[in-house]
C-alpha cells in the first residue's frame, strides 16, 4: 500500500518533500519487521528444543518401564531413530506449524481486505485461482506423503543394519565379511537415496507448477489493470500495489504449502511414536509399591555343593 501512495503522491506529483518522508516510513517498516522476524525465528527454536527436551525425557522414562522381552523382540536401530529424528519432527510440528498457520491466515485476510480497498473486481478475479490452487497441492502432497513414509521406513532400516554391524563387527572380522556387509548396507542406501531424488523431485515440480500458475494469474491480472491504467479505470500506483499484494498473496500459499509438508512429516513421527507409548509394561507395578531400601545388605550362602557325577 505504501508504494500505492509513493507513486501516486510523490512520483506522479513530483512532490520532492513527500518522497522522503515515505522513504523513511518505509524504511522503518523494514527494520521492524526483520526484528520482529529475529525474534520470531529465535522464539521458535527455543520452544522447540524444550519441546524435544520434554518428549526425549518422557519416552525414554516410558522405554525403561517396559519389560527386557520387549527390547529382546525390537532392533536398537528403530529405537535411535524414534528417539531422535521422530521426535525431532514431532517437536517441529508442535512448536512451528500452529504458530505458521496464525501468522500465515491473519496475513492472508489482511492481503484480502487491503486487495477488496484497492480493487474489488481483481480482487474477486484472484479468488477464482484459490481451487485451481488447493487442487494441484493435494496432488502433489498426497505424492510426496507417501513417498515419505517409505524413506523414514527405509532410513530407520539403515539405522539396524548400522546398529547390527558395529555390535556384532568382531564377527564380522573373524569370518571375513566385511566386504559382504558393506555391499548390503550400500544397497540399502542406494534405495533409501532413490526414494529421496524421488521427493525431491516431487518438492521441485510442487514448486514448479505452483510459480507457474501463479505467475499465469498475476500476468492476466497485471494486463486487465494496465488496460485500466490506459484507459482512466485505474492509477498506476493503485496497480502497482495490487501486483504487490498478489505476489505476496501467492507466496503465501507457497508458505502454506511448507507448512503442510512438515504437518505430514509430523504427522508420519507421530503415528510412529504412538505405537512406543501404547506399547505397556507385562509386569505393573502396584500403586501400593514402596521402595526397597538396603542399608547393610549381605550375602549369605548355606549347604551348597557342586561337583561332576564320576563314571560308574
Amino acid at each position: 500500500y505504501l508504494s500505492k501512495i509513493i507513486i501516486d503522491n510523490a512520483f506522479i506529483n513530483k512532490n520532492l518533500t513527500n518522497f522522503i518522508i515515505l522513504v523513511f516510513v518505509v524504511g522503518f517498516v523494514f527494520i521492524l519487521s526483520g526484528i520482529a522476524k529475529a525474534v520470531n525465528e529465535y522464539l521458535k527454536k527455543v520452544i522447540k528444543l524444550k519441546i524435544t527436551s520434554d518428549l526425549t525425557i518422557n519416552s525414554l522414562s516410558h522405554l525403561q518401564e517396559l519389560s527386557l522381552s520387549w527390547f529382546q523382540e525390537k532392533d536398537a536401530g528403530e529405537h535411535v531413530y524414534k528417539l531422535n529424528y521422530d521426535l525431532e519432527r514431532i517437536a517441529e510440528l508442535v512448536s512451528v506449524v500452529p504458530q505458521n498457520i496464525l501468522v500465515i491466515s491473519v496475513q492472508v485476510v489482511f492481503t484480502f481486505l487491503i486487495l477488496f480497498f484497492l480493487n474489488w473486481k481483481i480482487t474477486l478475479l484472484s479468488l477464482l485461482a484459490i481451487p485451481l490452487m488447493y487442487l494441484f497441492q493435494r496432488y502433489f502432497n498426497k505424492k510426496i506423503n507417501g513417498v515419505w513414509r517409505q524413506i523414514v521406513k527405509n532410513t530407520e532400516f539403515l539405522f539396524k543394519k548400522l546398529i547390527e554391524l558395529f555390535s556384532h563387527i568382531k564377527l564380522v572380522k573373524a569370518f571375513g565379511s566385511d566386504n559382504l556387509e558393506v555391499n548390503n548396507y550400500l544397497a540399502s542406501w542406494l534405495i533409501n537415496i532413490n526414494l529421496q531424488l524421488k521427493n525431491v523431485k516431487l518438492e521441485i515440480g510442487s514448486i514448479f507448477v505452483g510459480s507457474a500458475i501463479s505467475k499465469v494469474i498475476i500476468g492476466s491480472i497485471v494486463f486487465y489493470g494496465g488496460y485500466q491504467v490506459i484507459t482512466g479505470g485505474m492509477t498506476l500506483g493503485t496497480l502497482t500495489a495490487v501486483t504487490v499484494y498478489l505476489s505476496q498473496l501467492f507466496s503465501l500459499g507457497d508458505s502454506f504449502a511448507t507448512t503442510w509438508r512438515i504437518v505430514v512429516r509430523g504427522l508420519v513421527s507421530c503415528e510412529r511414536i504412538e505405537q512406543l507409548i501404547l506399547q505397556k509394561p507385562k509386569v505393573m507395578e502396584s500403586e501400593y509399591a514402596q521402595d526397597l531400601i538396603l542399608n547393610n545388605g549381605c550375602i549369605e550362602v548355606k549347604n551348597i555343593s557342586f561337583g561332576y557325577k564320576t563314571k560308574p
